[in-house]
Formats: C-alpha cells, sequence, structure tokens
C-alpha cells in the first residue's frame, strides 16, 4: 500500500513535468522533489516484507537534492515516452500498481486538484502532519465548527479572513483598498484549492464585492479583508494519532492568558487528510 501511495505521487511529478511549460506560475525543483517524500523511515521501509526494494528507491528519490531528482524523473520520464509505455500500460509490469488503477488515481487527481499544479502546496495531505507546519503560530482566534453542515458562506469568509491575517501571512500579496483597510490578494484557484485541501468544501462560489466587501472575487483574484493581530500566537501543545482519533490542540503562548485551547480534529478519505472539527 505504502509502494502505491509513493508511485501514484511519482506519476503526478511526471505529469508536472510534462506541463510544466504551460503551468504558471512556474513550479520549481524543490516543490516537485516535495511529491517524492515518502511518507515512512529508512528503518521502517527496511522492515517491509514486500516491495522493500522499490520503497527503497524511492525513498534515495526523495532524498537527492531537488535538481538531481528532477533530472532524474526527466530521464525516466523520456525514456517510457520512448519506449512507448504511456500507450501501451502506462505503467512498468512490475510494479503492483496496474494501469486501470494508475489512470484512476490520475483521474481522481485531475478532477478534484486541477488547480493544485500552480499551487504545489496545496497538494493532498497524506497525513495531519501536513496541517501542523501552516498551524504551528496562528496569531488569530480560529472560527469553530464541528461538522461539514456548519460551514456555510459566512463561515467560509470568516475562516479564510482569519486565515490569511494569522496563519498564513507570507503566502499573498498585501494591498490597501480605498477605504484605507489592507486585503490580501490571491487567486481565486487558491482559494477553491484550500477549502477542498482543508475543509473538502467543493461547491463554494466566491461572492462579488456588493455581496461581501471584505471577501470578494473581482475577475481572477479574491480579495480578503486583513484583520489585526494582538501579536501573540497560539501554538501547537499537544499532538494525537490513536485510536481514540487523530487531533491536535492549540494553546496561547503568553503566559496566564486566559485565551481558550483549540482542539483540531482530522478524518482521512480517498482524496487524504483533512480538517474535521474545531471546537473550543
Amino acid at each position: 500500500r505504502c509502494y502505491n501511495i509513493v508511485m501514484t505521487d511519482f506519476y503526478i511529478a511526471c505529469n508536472i513535468l510534462k506541463r510544466r511549460n504551460t503551468i504558471c506560475p512556474p513550479i520549481t525543483n524543490r516543490e516537485i522533489k516535495s511529491f517524492l517524500i515518502h511518507p515512512v523511515s529508512w528503518t521502517k521501509i527496511c522492515s517491509f516484507r514486500q516491495s522493500r526494494l522499490k520503497n527503497l528507491l524511492l525513498y534515495f528519490l526523495g532524498k537527492l537534492p531537488p535538481f538531481l531528482c528532477v533530472l532524474l524523473i526527466s530521464v525516466l520520464v523520456f525514456s517510457c515516452v520512448l519506449a512507448g509505455c504511456s500507450k501501451e500500460s502506462g505503467v512498468s509490469a512490475e510494479t503492483t500498481l496496474s494501469a486501470e488503477e494508475l489512470s484512476e488515481n490520475q483521474s481522481l487527481f485531475d478532477g478534484r486538484f486541477d488547480f493544485d499544479y500552480q499551487f504545489a502546496d496545496d497538494k493532498r495531505a497524506k497525513s495531519y502532519k501536513a496541517f501542523t507546519e501552516p498551524l504551528k503560530e496562528v496569531y488569530i482566534t480560529l472560527p469553530a465548527f464541528s461538522s461539514n453542515e456548519d460551514i456555510d458562506d459566512a463561515y467560509v469568509s470568516d475562516f479564510f479572513i482569519r486565515f490569511f491575517s494569522g496563519i498564513d501571512p507570507y503566502s499573498f500579496d498585501p494591498v490597501e483598498g480605498e477605504d484605507g483597510r489592507t486585503y490580501a490578494a490571491v487567486s481565486t484557484d487558491r482559494i477553491y484549492s484550500l477549502l477542498f485541501y482543508m475543509l473538502r468544501v467543493d461547491n463554494f462560489k466566491m461572492p462579488s464585492k456588493e455581496e461581501n466587501p471584505d471577501f470578494y472575487a473581482d475577475g481572477g483574484n479574491a480579495f480578503v479583508l486583513i484583520r489585526e493581530t494582538d501579536g501573540s500566537a497560539y501554538h501547537i501543545t499537544k499532538e494525537v494519532d490513536d485510536e481514540t482519533g487523530c487531533y491536535i490542540i492549540l494553546t496561547k503562548g503568553s503566559k496566564g492568558s486566559d485565551a481558550p485551547e483549540y482542539r483540531i480534529d482530522f478524518a482521512e478519505d480517498e482524496y487524504g487528510c483533512y480538517i474535521s472539527s474545531i471546537t473550543v
């Protein structure tokens, strides 16, 4: 199973390289290499009874410097094209991932993650740990929800205003509005990608400026109001991933603070890991 997952990621990296000249903004070698990071350790792979050598090869590929990693993938892709692999089978006869499974996985990603080719950091979350890096420091309180039924248009607006204010402050271009307020200018595709990636919402439509002046779409860009933060951050103080569930606890960093703790629960489906609830 582990080998099949990594092979799917390898196949995605190959497709990105094939489309690289048409992708804007350009994707770096480091971003492409990030798809090839093996989910388990070297010692764990050595204990595998099946596909040990194949997993070791993929592990080493993910450990190469970005330039060498991408160069080797490019050579493999070019070799497969010359050999007619993409037309005949789409995958080596030795792999445990059949051509039908590979095609099914590719269709899955094409259908849900088409814009992830433009935003490499929005790729599929393999585990809850994909969320721990951007959630290491949260400078604003998070809106709570108990299930997807609670995620309406008002929640989405509130969530992303807080998200770009306190969680992801360096990933956007700040824009000064005519009203003197600061907005985050991001691609609408990025909003839709993050909505599905984080919360599994795929039927949201960005409002116009008249409908919501704090969170609106204008052409291909989305403008999100930036709120002021108090400068003190929430930090991850507990991580749980066992039979009782999978969640993290965010706690205010300043001593003596009466700010609430946040529990962020995660669930997993065929697309990977996502946030299933946020409770105080």
